[in-house]
């Protein structure tokens, strides 16, 4: 009888509690892995549309308020000359997964790379149009279009441009 009430009186865990435990937090860990990678990948979506947006918002700004580029050695009629020519605007270029801004001095000959932006290898970029062109003091673009930006498992987020120069997203599932 002493054996038995030796055993009784010990403290610990059985094996089936140890096991319900530990796979309650297999459960609860799986649960905040898939969420924390979804999370991530809404993540660089959303950041890749936020800089396809600032980046069409600083072309439309820069030639609203007539912003020469910082390197203006192309806006000029000659090299030896202090005469420039005129900014005639600000183009957004979309190529593949990259999407850059420059500034076009006179002609569509004279241009300045500003900024380019490459979208990381998941995401993906689409445009009815390959630029869009904002002229100086206009207040708008040269055309209306739509850029779509695509991530993980078809989640997409479009971003409308109108000639009045106005921006807006929408996100799609």
């Amino acid at each position: 009888m002493s054996t038995l009430i030796k055993l009784n009186n010990k403290k610990g865990f059985t094996l089936i509690e140890l096991v319900v435990v530990f796979s309650v937090l297999a459960v609860l860990s799986a649960v905040g892995i898939a969420s924390f990678v979804e999370s991530s990948r809404n993540s660089s979506l959303q950041s890749a549309v936020n800089q396809v947006t600032t980046i069409l918002n600083v072309a439309k700004s820069r030639a609203l308020s007539q912003t020469r580029p910082v390197d203006n050695s192309n806006c000029r009629i000659d090299a030896s000359s202090d005469v420039q020519t005129p900014l005639s605007g600000y183009r957004v270029d979309i190529s593949g997964s990259t999407i850059s801004l420059t500034a076009v001095c006179g002609t569509f000959d004279d241009l300045i790379k500003e900024y380019e932006y490459t979208l990381s290898d998941s995401i993906t970029i689409q445009s009815d149009y390959p630029s869009f062109f904002f002229p100086v003091l206009t207040h708008g673009a040269d055309h209306s279009g739509t850029i779509t930006v695509k991530g993980y498992n078809n989640k997409q987020t479009v971003i409308k441009i109108d000639e009045s120069g106005v921006i807006t997203t929408a996100q799609n599932q």
